[in-house]
């Protein structure tokens, strides 16, 4: 049994807690939603009222990009004969929280909207006439409905395979670090209240 940490997984980790600070980042220095009644962002027609576009397109997709870049690596580990199924099991789950914060929720706080929704729904804010998507559209937007639509599917199935692997193989530091993970990844949703109202909007 391989006890050591792979490197795809120490690299993942890393652009895991990357992907944490760039959230920290988002939490505070954007204090407000945006401002619906004085924009009309459709395609780019209309720059934020408070100026911060570019800002937050940078912030947006240095989580799009780190999530890709996992991705990358994720197959890369997945095809690896020398990864372990410990390994493999870390990394996808490593994968799937950084698929939740960057890919998902970075476009969602970056638009202020955790201080609309924490406190209530509105409809308001259409995401088709918010970065991401008045950028790239369905790139990101697809990715985002897929993920909710089959969260019970692609975490349970993965959980059963990791225990059938530890009553194999027993329990390391790697277990409990895969559940630590899993752990963050449900907590994740919390953090981002009413995402699916905002987003079928």
């Amino acid at each position: 049994m391989n006890n050591h940490t792979s490197k795809t997984t120490q690299v993942l980790m890393l652009l895991f807690l990357l992907s944490v600070a760039g959230a920290l980042i988002i939490y505070f220095a954007i204090h407000s939603p945006v401002e619906m009644d004085n924009y009309a962002g459709r395609g780019g027609e209309k720059s934020y009222p408070d100026g911060l576009d570019d800002f937050r397109r940078i912030l947006v997709y240095s989580g799009i990009l780190l999530t890709s870049a996992l991705l990358a690596l994720l197959l890369i580990s997945a095809a690896s004969a020398k990864e372990s199924a410990k390994d493999k099991i870390l990394n996808y789950f490593l994968f799937l929280l950084v698929f939740a914060i960057a890919w998902k929720s970075y476009p969602y706080w970056a638009n202020g909207l955790h201080f609309v929704f924490s406190g209530g729904t509105s409809s308001l804010y259409d995401p088709k006439d918010l970065i991401p998507y008045v950028d790239i559209g369905i790139i990101w937007s697809v990715p985002v409905l897929f993920f909710h639509m089959l969260i019970w599917l692609i975490v349970p199935l993965p959980v059963i395979l990791a225990v059938i692997n530890i009553r194999k193989e027993g329990v390391n530091y790697k277990d409990a670090l895969t559940l630590l993970i899993i752990v963050l990844l449900v907590s994740s949703f919390y953090f981002t209240p009413d995402y699916m109202y905002w987003f079928m909007d």
